[in-house]
């Protein structure tokens, strides 16, 4: 009796496992016996034979005459592997008491797949190719945005370079009065004599005393009224040289330009600038006519193309002796056009000490001209004289 309600005990906890088993445990609805028609197979075997469509899940706790139960009866009073030994209970694939509580579907058995893995899988690739998309996108628009900022900041070092560039370039002004004193430097020492007889160190030495100021306070030079006589002057502004016109237009022709192959175009020229001069002092307003201008310019043309072609016939010293002669005869020539030539010529240095000279010239506004020939000599005294006065002006301002 004791023995009989210890069975029914023992056989009601298991049927009570099974329960609870199958109640959290999913079951291949064709792993049953005779399900869908499949009688005698075993819920493994269905399972195995239909991929996809059951989960192939069985619990290894029922009873083996329970349906569709895949493992093989226990030998109570035997073994603990099964019946007679080592049969296909021993297999843990085929259902053996020691066979994992899940099958996983060995890949000799094939794979299977639910059908709703494939939508799912899909709606994630989906979902991921989107998401991708947005984030390329953003990210386009982020590289966009420091591509701009890259030109803006390349933008702005561009006008830094500029204005350093602009602040470190010399200015114009800069290059002029860097040449006014290299000017006057080299005129305050031992300027070369085409510097003086031309007039450019005489007036680099006038700029300085004019802007010291103050004359009365340099040194008293005087100067020789004959030396004035011969230093010509004009405006800054002026073209040409009156230096040739001062004696009644009167040219002084060189040795060189006196042969005989010159003859025609020499005696036309040199009395039509002294008409030319004539007709500047007698005309109200120092006009010459056009015609008496275009002539003395063919002939003056008609020179210079001679000596040029006919450099055989004189030797090098009579050739450059021509060429700078003629030089003087064109700037000559181009100051007749000058509406203030008048004045030019009607204008002459004066003072008798350098002081008054300077005074005269900054009244009238007068710079010096370059000199005739014959006229150095002139030049060179005024030079030294003006030379003196300037440092003896320089000195008394410190």
């Amino acid at each position: 009796m004791f023995g009989s309600t210890r069975l029914s005990a023992v056989i009601a906890l298991v049927c009570f496992t099974v329960g609870v088993a199958q109640a959290q445990i999913a079951v291949n609805p064709v792993t049953a016996a005779g399900a869908r028609g499949f009688g005698g197979f075993t819920g493994m075997a269905a399972g195995v034979a239909l991929p996809g469509t059951g989960i192939g899940i069985a619990t290894p706790y029922a009873l083996s005459t329970v349906a569709g139960n895949p493992y093989a009866a226990g030998s109570l009073g035997v073994t603990p592997y099964g019946v007679g030994g080592y049969g296909l209970a021993t297999v843990p694939a085929f259902g053996g008491p020691f066979a994992p509580p899940y099958e996983y579907n060995p890949p000799f058995f094939g794979y299977r797949q639910d059908p709703m893995n494939g939508y799912l899988t899909g709606v994630a690739s989906v979902t991921t190719a989107t998401g991708q998309y947005w984030n390329q996108i953003e990210q386009a628009r982020l590289t966009r945005e420091q591509a701009r900022r890259s030109s803006f900041e390349t933008a702005r070092r561009r006008i830094e370079l500029e204005t350093w560039y602009e602040r470190q370039k010399p200015k114009t002004q800069d290059l002029v009065d860097a040449a006014v004193r290299t000017e006057l430097d080299s005129a305050r020492k031992d300027p070369p004599v085409t510097d003086v007889v031309s007039g450019k160190a005489l007036n680099a030495l006038l700029n300085s005393v004019r802007k010291m100021g103050r004359l009365t306070r340099g040194p008293n030079i005087s100067l020789e009224e004959e030396t004035l006589k011969r230093v010509n002057l004009a405006s800054p502004a002026a073209a040409g040289n009156v230096g040739l016109l001062k004696d009644g237009g009167k040219l002084k022709w060189p040795l060189s330009l006196m042969e005989t192959q010159f003859d025609d175009q020499r005696t036309r020229l040199s009395r039509n600038i002294e008409l030319a001069v004539d007709a500047i002092k007698n005309s109200p307003r120092g006009e010459v006519e056009p015609r008496l201008l275009k002539d003395i310019s063919a002939d003056l043309k008609a020179l210079q193309d001679k000596v040029d072609n006919g450099q055989d016939e004189l030797t090098i010293s009579q050739s450059l002796q021509a060429k700078s002669y003629l030089r003087q005869v064109s700037a000559a020539v181009t100051s007749l056009r000058d509406p203030q030539v008048k004045r030019y010529l009607s204008t002459s240095a004066k003072g008798k000490t350098v002081a008054e000279l300077m005074e005269n010239m900054k009244t009238e506004g007068l710079d010096f001209a370059p000199a005739a020939p014959g006229d150095e000599a002139a030049y060179m005294a005024l030079y030294y004289a003006l030379r003196e006065f300037e440092a003896g002006l320089s000195l008394a301002q410190k």
